[in-house]
């Protein structure tokens, strides 16, 4: 056998074969995020905006103060994708209504230059 560390927490299996395990696990772990992706995104239709942000607000009561000027009290919970329906914490900012404001400005603002974009291009 092929023992490469003193206090082998895999007893008995060679480097290769605890390379492989780990591999293993992690691709059984992109299965898992991929098979739920797809089912969050065939349920889409179904959840709808208003729904999304409803279940922002059950889902994080308490914001505590704004993450960007972190001065104001934060009453705001925004989505960072801008998808109401994904509610994990990582796409959750707390904002205070001003800042807010500002970023939804911003993101029209983008989506409206892209839109343009998008349209001088086809056209010619």
């Amino acid at each position: 056998m092929d023992d490469f560390i003193d206090d082998d927490p895999w007893p008995g299996l060679t480097k290769e074969q605890v390379e492989e395990a780990i591999e293993q696990n992690f691709q059984a772990t992109l299965d898992h995020d991929w098979a739920e992706r797809e089912a969050r995104e065939a349920l889409e239709p179904a959840i709808s905006r208003e729904y999304g942000r409803q279940l922002a607000r059950t889902l994080y009561p308490d914001l505590g103060f704004c993450e960007r000027c972190l001065t104001a009290r934060a009453i705001e919970r925004h989505h960072i994708d801008h998808d109401t329906t994904n509610n994990e914490r990582m796409n959750i900012e707390f904002l205070c209504q001003p800042c807010h404001r500002k970023e939804e400005r911003i993101y029209r603002r983008r989506k409206r230059v892209a839109r343009l974009e998008f349209t001088s291009r086809t056209v010619h």
